[in-house]
Formats: C-alpha cells, structure tokens, sequence
C-alpha cells in the first residue's frame, strides 16, 4: 500500500500558518529592538550634551577665575558672580568656544 505523501507530512496550509506567526514574532522583537535601540540612542545624545555643557562652563570658570580682580571689575563681574555666569552662558550657547582653546 502506498503512503500519501500527504499524511505524513503537515498540510502546505498548516506551514504557511506556521511560517506567518514566526514572522509576525520577529518582526515584533525587531520593534522591540529597534524601540529599545532609539531609547538607548536618546539616552547616549542626553548624556553627551550634558558633559558638552558641563566641559563649557568649567572652561568659562577656568578663563574668568584666571582674569585679575581690576579686569573682572572692568567688565562688571564680581568674582562671587563668576560660576553664575559661567553656568548661565553656557546654557544660552553664549560662550565662544575658540576662547577656550587659546
């Protein structure tokens, strides 16, 4: 007696049902990647930004604490004022970063 080929194997239908959930799955953990990826990405660009601003003020810190007490008078700054308006600066994107290599 011959064997049916198809009954030993599952139905093409069967497959196809198979074949459609396995993708629906990894196209689910490819969101979940790429969602997970993106908040990793924004996170990274957070941080990044936070130590570029925190790497201007003290180079603002560094110039101003460096003039003498006659110039920062000269210009109107006080030397309690200097980390405010360091910090201040910074924040607006004030501060000329080419000073800060000089």
């Amino acid at each position: 007696m011959r064997v049916n080929d198809y009954s030993v194997y599952p139905a093409k239908a069967e497959l196809g049902v198979a074949f459609a959930q396995a993708c629906a799955s990894i196209a689910e953990v490819a969101r979940w990647v790429v969602a997970a990826t993106d908040g990793i990405m924004r996170t990274g660009a957070l941080i990044w930004n936070r130590l570029a601003l925190r790497s201007r003020e003290r180079a603002a810190i560094s110039v101003l604490a460096g003039l003498e007490s006659h110039t920062l008078k000269d210009i109107g700054i006080g030397r309690s004022e200097i980390r405010y308006l360091a910090r201040e600066t910074a924040r607006r994107g004030a501060y000329d970063r080419s000073a800060a290599r000089r």
